[in-house]
C-alpha cells in the first residue's frame, strides 16, 4: 500500500526549490519597501522646497512693490546739502580716528523707508545748508508712534522751477530703491510742506566732507602719525564700498566729490546727494540731453566731450574725490578755469601727484583717470585696493612734503564760469 502522509502527523520536510522562494521573497519585500521610503522623503523634501521658493517669491514681490511705492519723477539738477555748491557757474562748496571693521562698511538691508509723517508732528528748526533753489533744515519728528527723532528735511523754494521739483522726487524715488546701506545716507521718509515733498534723511552733525576736511587742514598738516594717514585713507575706503554698493544696482552717482560725501558718529562716510543719478539697469550707459550746470572738474572725458556716463565716470570721479582728500579739500585742477579744466583733459592731461602723498596711492588715483574707459578700474577692485592699503602698517602720506602754496580753495563764484 502506497504509503500517504497527508493520513499521519509526521512533519513536511520542505524542499530546496521551496525554500529559495521563500527567501527570494522576503529580499524582494525589503526592497519593494526600500524604494518606497526613498520615493516618500524624496517627495517629502521636493514640497518643502517647493513651498520655500513660493514664500521667498512672495517676500521678493514684496520687496519689489514696496520699491514701486511714493513719489516719482524724471530729470534734472537737486538743489546740494551744503552752502558749497559744486557746479562751474555754481558755488562749490575733531573727533579722534575710530578703526572701522569690515562689517561697518559693507552692512546692507532693503530700505523701505518711504514713510510720510504729516507737518503737523515736525518742528522745523535750523537752516543746515542751502543751494539756489532749495535748503536744508533741521527738524525734530515725533509722532507719537515711534520715538522722536532728529532729521534733515530737503525743501525747495519758492521759486524752484518745474525741473527742480521733479529732480527732487526722482532723488526721492532713487532713494527708496537703493537698499540700505551703512555708505549711503539713509532715506527716512517724506513730509507734504505747503503742497510740495519735503525729504527726510538721517542728519549726520559732522556735515559734509569738504569742510571737515578743510577745517581739519593744520591739524593733518602737523601730524605725521600713522593714525592721520589712516583716518584720510579710511575715508576713501568707505567711500569705495559705498559706490559699489550703488553700482552693484546699476546705478550711476554722476555728482560724486567730497562736498556730497557726509560725516557719521565715528567719521563714518555717507554718499548723499543724489539729485543727478540715474538707473541704467537696462543699458548701462547713459546720454544726457537736458541742459544744466555740471559738475565738470570731477567729469570723464566721454562725460565732458560726449555727454555719455557708465559707471566708469564715478570711477573717474572717484580719483579725483581722492586727490581732494589727500590734499584737505582743496579745489581740483587749482589754478584754472572751467574751460581750461577742459582743454587739460581733453589734451589726455591728468593732475600729478601731490608730493606729500605715496606712489602706491596716487598710482590708485591715476587708474581712475585713464582716458581708456575700459582700463579703469570697478568699485569692487578699488574696495580691494583700497583695503589693502589701509591695512599696511605704513604712512602712506608724508606731511612734512606738503606744500600748502600748491594747493587752494576756489570758490567759483568769482571764477565766473558757466558751460
Amino acid at each position: 500500500t502506497a504509503f500517504n502522509c497527508s493520513m499521519c502527523s509526521c512533519p513536511i520536510v520542505p524542499t530546496d526549490s521551496t525554500t529559495g522562494n521563500i527567501v527570494g521573497g522576503v529580499l524582494g519585500s525589503l526592497f519593494a519597501i526600500g524604494i518606497i521610503a526613498v520615493l516618500a522623503l524624496f517627495v517629502f523634501k521636493l514640497n518643502n522646497e517647493v513651498k520655500q521658493l513660493k514664500k521667498e517669491n512672495s517676500l521678493s514681490q514684496k520687496d519689489s512693490n514696496r520699491y514701486s511705492t511714493g513719489p516719482s519723477s524724471e530729470v534734472n539738477v537737486a538743489f546740494q546739502q551744503s552752502q558749497s555748491v559744486p557746479y562751474e557757474e555754481v558755488d562749490f562748496k575733531t573727533n579722534t580716528y575710530a578703526q572701522l571693521n569690515k562689517d561697518d562698511v559693507s552692512v546692507h538691508i532693503p530700505n523701505t523707508s518711504d514713510k510720510e509723517y504729516p507737518m503737523e508732528v515736525i518742528d522745523i528748526g535750523a537752516t543746515l545748508g542751502a543751494g539756489e533753489f532749495g535748503v536744508v533744515k533741521l527738524v525734530n519728528v515725533n509722532d507719537n508712534v515711534n520715538a522722536p527723532f532728529m532729521a534733515a528735511a530737503k525743501i525747495l523754494r519758492d521759486n524752484a522751477s518745474d525741473d527742480d521739483h521733479r529732480a527732487l522726487l526722482r532723488e526721492f524715488d532713487l532713494m527708496k530703491q537703493l537698499p540700505k546701506h551703512n555708505n549711503l545716507v539713509e532715506l527716512l521718509g517724506y513730509s507734504k510742506y505747503n503742497d510740495q515733498t519735503m525729504i527726510l534723511v538721517e542728519y549726520l552733525p559732522l556735515g559734509d566732507l569738504q569742510s571737515y576736511l578743510r577745517a581739519n587742514k593744520a591739524r593733518y598738516i602737523r601730524s605725521d602719525k600713522l593714525d592721520t594717514s589712516k583716518e584720510l585713507i579710511q575715508f576713501g575706503y568707505q567711500i569705495a564700498c559705498g559706490m559699489n554698493h550703488i553700482s552693484s544696482f546699476k546705478f550711476l552717482h554722476r555728482d560724486l566729490a567730497a562736498r556730497n560725501i557726509l560725516l557719521g558718529a565715528n567719521k563714518v562716510c555717507k554718499i548723499s546727494d543724489f539729485g543727478l543719478s540715474r538707473d541704467v539697469a537696462e543699458r548701462d550707459l547713459y546720454s544726457r540731453t537736458s541742459k544744466g550746470r555740471l559738475p565738470i572738474r570731477w567729469m570723464s572725458p566721454e562725460a565732458l566731450f560726449h555727454n555719455i556716463y557708465t559707471t566708469k565716470n564715478d570711477v573717474w570721479a572717484y580719483g579725483i574725490l581722492l586727490w581732494e582728500i589727500l590734499t584737505f579739500g582743496s579745489t581740483p585742477y587749482t589754478g584754472m578755469k572751467g574751460k581750461e579744466v577742459m582743454e587739460f583733459v581733453k589734451a589726455g592731461n591728468v593732475m600729478d601727484r601731490p608730493q606729500h602723498c605715496k606712489v602706491t596711492l596716487y598710482n590708485v588715483m591715476a587708474e581712475c583717470w585713464s582716458h581708456d574707459a575700459g582700463r579703469r578700474p570697478t568699485f569692487s577692485d578699488l574696495v580691494s585696493k583700497m583695503e589693502n592699503i589701509l591695512q599696511e602698517e605704513t604712512p602712506y602720506m608724508e606731511m612734512k612734503d606738503f606744500n600748502e602754496a600748491l594747493y587752494v580753495n576756489v570758490n567759483p563764484r568769482n571764477l565766473k564760469e558757466k558751460l
